[in-house]
C-alpha cells in the first residue's frame, strides 16, 4: 500500500507479510524520491506465534533512519498480547525497560472499543475511543468517517475481530521515525470516501479506482494531513497484490 505526496516528493510504502493466515510481519517506510535529505526510514514490526496458530502472542520492532551515511536504530521493544474468552485483544505490554513497563489496555461494549493507557510510573489515562457501524470504523477519538462502496483491500475477519485494534491503539515506534501513511485497517469491510470533523465537516476526501477484477488499484486523497505543508495537497494511493 503506498502513499505518494508529489508536492513534497516523499513516497510512504506499507507492506503486509502472511504465512498462510498468519500476519508475520508489517513495515512501514517512508522514502524521499529526490534523496536530497532523507534516504529511507523504515519501521518493521514482527508478530510471534506460540500457543495460537491465529493469534499471536506478542510483537517487536525494529526502526531504522538513514540520511547520507549516517544510520540510526531504534526499537527491539517486545509487546506481549493478552486476549479475552472470545479471542479479543484486551492488553498489551512492554517488558520494564530502566524499571517501566507500558500496558494499552482494551475495553470493549458493544459495537465500542475504548483505550486505556498506563505505565508504572506514570499512572493510567484514556486514550480514544473506537465504534464500529454496519461493519466500519464509523467514528475514532478524533473524527467520522463515512465509507463509500469500495471494497477495502485489508479487510479481514481473522485479523479485525481480534487484534486488528492494535494498529490504532498499540503500535509503538511511530515516535522514532515520521510517517505519512494511511491507518491500518483490517476492520472495516469497505474504503473511505470522507474523513470528517467530529462536527460532520469534510476533512479529507478519497476517490477509488477498481481494475477489471474487480480489485481496488489505487485512488487519490485530498487533504490527507490536513496540518502539514505539502502533504495537505493529493496524493496517490497504489494498493499492490502478491
Amino acid at each position: 500500500m503506498t502513499v505518494y505526496f508529489p508536492s513534497v516528493q516523499i513516497r510512504d510504502v506499507q507492506t503486509f507479510t502472511f504465512n498462510g493466515a498468519q500476519l508475520t510481519q508489517y513495515s512501514v517506510q517512508s522514502i524521499d524520491t529526490t534523496n536530497t535529505q532523507i534516504q529511507g526510514e523504515t519501521t518493521v514490526y514482527s508478530f510471534q506465534y506460540t500457543t495460537s496458530t491465529t493469534l499471536p502472542a506478542s510483537s517487536s520492532f525494529q526502526a531504522t533512519a538513514q540520511e547520507g551515511v549516517n544510520v540510526q536504530n531504534g526499537g527491539g521493544v517486545t509487546q506481549n498480547f493478552v486476549y479475552d474468552n472470545k479471542n479479543r485483544l484486551i492488553e498489551d505490554s512492554t517488558l520494564p525497560v530502566s524499571g517501566q513497563s507500558d500496558y494499552h489496555y482494551y475495553s470493549y461494549a458493544g459495537d465500542s472499543v475504548s483505550f486505556t493507557d498506563s505505565s508504572t510510573s506514570g499512572g493510567s489515562f484514556p486514550a480514544g475511543v473506537l465504534n464500529i457501524v454496519n461493519g466500519n470504523e464509523a467514528v475514532n477519538s478524533e473524527m467520522s468517517i463515512t465509507f463509500g462502496s469500495s471494497s477495502n483491500p485489508l479487510y479481514d475477519p481473522s485479523i479485525g475481530n481480534t487484534y486488528g485494534v492494535f494498529f490504532f491503539a498499540g503500535l509503538i515506534g511511530f515516535g522514532v521515525l515520521p510517517n505519512y501513511s494511511l491507518p491500518v485497517d483490517f476492520i472495516s469491510k469497505n474504503l473511505p470516501s470522507s474523513w470528517n470533523d467530529l462536527n460532520g465537516n469534510p476533512i479529507t476526501t478519497f476517490s477509488w479506482t477498481t481494475g477489471p477484477d474487480g480489485k481496488v488499484t489505487g485512488g487519490t486523497a485530498v487533504n490527507l494531513f490536513s496540518s502539514l505543508v505539502g502533504y495537505n495537497t493529493t496524493a496517490q494511493i497504489t494498493f499492490t497484490y502478491q
